[in-house]
């Protein structure tokens, strides 16, 4: 039976946390689940590079959650060059990372211009995405189709922000 998703919280230490170990990560991606969960294990743009290198030839895998995590722009840069190449993911939550604009900058471009299968995309919690996120949003609503669920919650929009999302969606 497929599971799905393989929770890591044998790698969570109550008193000392560590990084997730690239052995850890492989073989962890070798169980080929549905849904990888990935939260709170320190994961990096390093352990991002393994990731892709693991699941270059995987179908199996249909969500990644990396919620709480380390993750920077250059982790969602990568992010997102994987996503053009990956036709099977469509859930990636990112929530409560270090994702400022410039990842949002990254992942629209490619949900707007490459992917058409990610379904849902949470980026809550990410207080440095900001205001300048605004058009990025905008692009992922007007030009992608697949995309039906987008959690940017308890970012750091101000208020007229708030207000062109609002406008956009209605």
């Amino acid at each position: 039976m497929l599971q799905w998703y393989i929770p890591l919280n044998h790698l969570k230490e109550r008193h000392e946390r560590r990084p997730l170990a690239p052995s850890d990560m492989h073989a962890v991606i070798l169980q080929q689940c549905n849904i990888l969960r990935l939260d709170h294990n320190y994961i990096t743009s390093e352990s991002i590079n393994i990731l892709d290198n693991s699941l270059h030839n995987d179908n199996t895998l249909i969500g990644s959650i990396l919620y709480a995590n380390r993750l920077s722009d250059k982790g969602a840069e990568l992010l997102a060059e994987i996503l053009n190449r990956n036709t099977t993911l469509i859930i990636l939550w990112l929530d409560c990372n270090c994702i400022s604009d410039e990842g949002v900058r990254f992942i629209a471009n490619t949900l707007v211009h490459h992917n058409t299968t990610v379904q849902e995309l949470c980026l809550k919690k990410n207080k440095l995405i900001g205001s300048l996120s605004v058009s990025y949003f905008i692009d992922i609503f007007q030009h992608n189709q697949s995309l039906t669920q987008l959690d940017m919650s308890n970012c750091s929009f101000k208020e007229e922000a708030n207000q062109r999302l609002q406008d956009i969606l209605n």
